[in-house]
């Protein structure tokens, strides 16, 4: 919900606005090549992950959208590999690209995993905690994240499709509705 591309699914609010299409710094959280031109306010406080994925600018998508196909999530960690828009009737969303993100699910209490995930582009440093639980099944697989941390959005919720597949490669991929009829795909890597 709100303002962008933050979380797994959506992170409620915390990171809106376009950081630009090219490079400048990483946020000083590593020695990763720059990525993104962000200068929104950082939120850094929530964990102590750093965004060590690659640096991904998003695209535009054309044809159908990917179909959900649900899947028992595992634990672990998880680096964002694509952003794709699919735009349908809507216009281009407002989001945060290029951007890093990294994100770690753990085993949480009554069958949610806790996650811990860190974005940053630009001078950018977002950090935020929540849960996830999964529901439904096949092509009405949804993800719920809701979260904890920064307090700003903590109890705020968002729901969006998903498909987990295993295999030598395993990915995540989550389809956040932006509002408009546009629909954002983010494909997560396990480490």
């Amino acid at each position: 919900a709100g303002g962008g591309a933050g979380g797994m699914a959506g992170a409620a609010g915390n990171a809106g606005g376009n950081g630009g299409m090219t490079s400048t710094n990483d946020g000083g959280t590593d020695a990763l090549s720059a990525c993104g031109t962000s200068t929104m306010t950082s939120q850094p406080g929530c964990n102590t992950v750093d965004a060590t994925g690659p640096c991904v600018t998003v695209g535009t998508g054309t044809g159908a959208l990917p179909a959900a196909g649900g899947g028992n999530i595992q634990p672990g960690t998880y680096d964002l590999v694509s952003s794709t828009v699919y735009l349908g009737d809507g216009a281009l969303p407002t989001i945060l690209s290029p951007v890093r993100k990294t994100l770690v699910l753990s085993p949480g209490t009554a069958g949610a995993l806790d996650i811990q995930e860190a974005d940053v582009s630009g001078n950018y440093l977002n950090r935020f905690n929540g849960t996830v639980t999964t529901s439904g099944t096949g092509t009405a697989s949804m993800v719920t994240f809701t979260q904890s941390c920064p307090a700003i959005d903590a109890g705020a919720g968002e729901s969006s499709l998903y498909t987990f597949t295993s295999g030598s490669t395993i990915t995540l991929t989550v389809l956040e509705d932006k509002g408009g009829g546009a629909t954002a795909v983010e494909v997560w890597q396990k480490r």
